[in-house]
């Protein structure tokens, strides 16, 4: 699959909103006008990963939103269209998102995923993300998070890592 990542515009907000209503609960999806800044605003990055067909027409697979600090940068939201997951399109979008951090000589990338999602958290630990913190309550009441970060290095090609193991995961409080 041939596929191109490059910034969003506002053409593409009507996606965004649709993608974040097929990929996150009501009470996790950004809004309309937090997506709309986060198209404008100069402190983040909204990428598009998009297929492209043998007629140069495209098909949007996913985005995410990456919000840049003095030292970081952090994935806001990440997510693929549900007819695409499994294909490695996030993958490719999480290590354009570590590549270009790295090459703007950031030096850490973050994020918070699901402390309940053990496929989420094994996917990220494979791209070398690795726990830092539980946030309990992260999401809601009963809703805990890990915040996971990356850190980058001037010699790091932010290869997936082949074979890490997944099976210490911090331990989450049930309710």
């Amino acid at each position: 699959m041939r596929t191109n990542i490059r910034s969003a515009g506002l053409e593409d907000l009507n996606f965004l909103v649709w993608l974040e209503e097929q990929s996150f609960p009501p009470h996790r999806q950004c809004s309309r006008n937090s997506l709309r800044t986060s198209i404008i605003s100069p402190k983040q990055c909204t990428f598009i990963i998009e297929q492209v067909l043998p007629d140069d027409s495209t098909v949007l697979l996913g985005a995410a939103v990456v919000i840049s600090y003095k030292h970081s940068q952090r994935i806001y939201s990440i997510a693929v269209h549900p007819d695409f997951r499994g294909t490695g399109a996030g993958t490719e979008l999480v290590q354009h998102i570590l590549n270009a951090a790295s090459l703007a000589e950031y030096q850490k990338v973050s994020i918070e995923a699901d402390a309940n999602n053990h496929k989420l958290i094994c996917w990220y630990q494979k791209q070398n993300f690795e726990f830092i913190k539980l946030l309990e309550d992260y999401y809601a009441p009963g809703e805990p998070a890990y915040r996971m970060v990356h850190s980058l290095h001037l010699t790091d090609t932010s290869a997936p890592r082949a074979g890490k193991s997944s099976a210490t995961l911090p331990p989450v409080k049930t309710h």
